[in-house]
């Protein structure tokens, strides 16, 4: 039986820098931001983007093909109706309009911000997924 410790070490590496990049990338809101119009400064097509609480822990990460107040409301999964929207002190996002970049952030910022409330795809921590992760042919 082959394992891929290797590779999925490489994985949750990457994952790091790309956290460490999208901090220093990312547009920084508050609470205050997001009630003010046209507090945020998105650009309305696409982003990927992280709430925090005040202690800086990811409470969620998500994309999105259109606004970040738009995304907010989807009737599928309106995070006003979540129990973590009252929390959020802080929201990093980085305006991004090509779908697959978006997808790929996205999954990078789940496997290293490992945020609490994300359920599709869901945090992931690296030993469970070394322990889980494996090639075998017979």
């Amino acid at each position: 039986m082959l394992t891929i410790a290797a590779p999925v070490s490489e994985l949750f590496a990457t994952a790091t820098k790309a956290k460490r990049w999208f901090v220093a990338k990312a547009c920084a809101r508050s609470t205050a931001d997001w009630e003010r119009r046209g507090g945020l400064g998105d650009s309305g097509n696409g982003a990927v983007y992280a709430f925090f609480d005040r202690s800086e822990r990811a409470l969620y990460v998500g994309q999105t093909g259109a606004s970040l107040k738009e995304r907010a409301n989807y009737e599928t999964s309106c995070h006003y109706d979540t129990i973590w929207w009252k929390r959020w002190t802080m929201l990093r996002f980085l305006n991004a309009h090509v779908e697959t970049d978006r997808l790929a952030l996205e999954l990078l910022l789940i496997l290293a911000l490992a945020p609490k409330y994300n359920v599709k795809p869901q945090s992931r921590p690296l030993i469970e997924m070394r322990r889980d992760l494996t090639v075998s042919c017979r």
